[in-house]
């Protein structure tokens, strides 16, 4: 039976166990009667039955014995390496870890991604990598940001976005986005709806819990989507502690222990976390896990502003997803294409070299000094 799973195009492995691509573009686990369900599209599995004349036999359909279907769930190491791989769903073109732009729907081995629905992408942009900058400020310019539209709060922006796709370029885990103001209504929740729609996924932030068991459930149930990014809003604890948050942030697998049960599932942690965070302070432990983009409106109700440039921002990014990722893959790619330089003053976080040195050559390549120099504040205003 299990080499008959390995013919279905729709199973893959997803961290320890088998799984399909299901609705919204989520990995859903084949467990159970999910699992049935698939052995019998495949197999029709019967149970032969003695005729009544007792002289022959008579073919009789049979769900597959429940521990069969507890072993197909999660095959063996040997059994696993006959299945696709994926650590990632995503909706947005990406570059390989070779520096290829990859926008073919489909599964990609290098990357161990599945890309669905990808836009349209202009493959060679006419300008350079300085002038997708330029445009992915004038994108962000109706926020008001601390420091400006050029300094180093908004280019956590748009490096959350350069994250987002050469994620596989990048060995081992990723820092949260910390999306903070002072007060409500300041385009917090509008910014990470922006990385949501450019990566074609539903604006359905989700809220942060305050008990650490619910969190840790929260936070599980996200993984296990394999989606490429995910969203915790409007955090207003006064200040944000917790351990199973700042235990992922650094970890690239997630495990799953159920109490009374022996077998954990494991799943890979490719997605950037976004935090939503009012009027709140971080304790040291997940300050030096995020890179903070911190909003300054300068009227008391942000909420009211007029005059934006872009009215409908979030659907502008829906609507244009194609020519405003175009410009982020150009950064990247051009970058790769110059050796993939890394300038030696290049601002690095514990525990995410990797990212540092990827994100931070790119941003730094495209002309944007002030990435990052604005980590050593945040870690400061931490609160033990």
């Amino acid at each position: 039976m299990l080499s008959l799973l390995t013919e279905v195009d729709e199973v893959y492995l997803h961290g320890h166990q088998l799984a399909r691509v299901g609705l919204g573009g989520n990995m859903e686990p084949l467990t159970g009667a999910k699992m049935d369900m698939v052995c019998h599209q495949m197999a029709a599995p019967v149970q032969w039955r003695m005729a009544d004349d007792g002289q022959s036999c008579i073919p009789k359909p049979k769900l597959l014995p429940e521990r069969v279907v507890r072993q197909l769930e999660v095959p063996a190491r040997h059994e696993a390496r006959l299945f696709r791989a994926v650590d990632e769903v995503t909706s947005a073109p990406f570059v390989s870890a070779s520096g290829k732009i990859v926008m073919e729907n489909g599964y990609h081995e290098e990357a161990r991604s599945i890309l669905l629905d990808c836009p349209t992408i202009i493959a060679k942009p006419e300008h350079d990598a300085q002038w997708a900058l330029s445009y992915m400020r004038m994108l962000i310019s109706d926020f008001e940001f601390a420091g400006g539209v050029n300094g180093p709060e908004a280019a956590s922006w748009i490096g959350a976005l350069v994250t987002l796709v050469c994620r596989p370029m990048i060995e081992g885990p990723v820092p949260a986005l910390s999306l903070e103001a002072a007060r409500s209504g300041s385009g917090k929740t509008l910014m990470a709806k922006m990385l949501m729609a450019l990566m074609g996924l539903a604006l359905a932030p989700v809220p942060m819990s305050a008990d650490e068991k619910e969190l840790q459930k929260l936070l599980l149930s996200l993984v296990k989507t394999g989606r490429s990014m995910h969203t915790i809003d409007n955090v207003q604890l006064a200040s944000i502690r917790s351990p199973s948050l700042a235990m992922l942030l650094t970890s690239e697998w997630y495990c799953d222990r159920t109490l009374g049960v022996s077998d954990a599932s494991v799943y890979p942690n490719r997605a950037l976390w976004v935090l939503t965070v009012n009027n709140a302070t971080m304790n040291t432990d997940l300050a030096r896990r995020t890179f903070r983009c911190r909003l300054a409106p300068s009227v008391a109700r942000p909420e009211d502003r007029q005059g934006y440039r872009i009215q409908d921002i979030v659907r502008h990014c829906s609507e244009n997803r194609g020519e405003i990722l175009s410009r982020v893959l150009q950064m990247v790619v051009e970058w790769v294409a110059a050796g993939r330089p890394v300038p030696a003053d290049l601002p690095i976080m514990g525990s995410f070299e990797a990212w540092s040195r990827v994100v931070g050559g790119v941003m730094r390549y495209a002309g944007c000094d002030e990435w990052l120099t604005n980590m050593r504040q945040a870690k400061e205003e931490a609160v033990d």
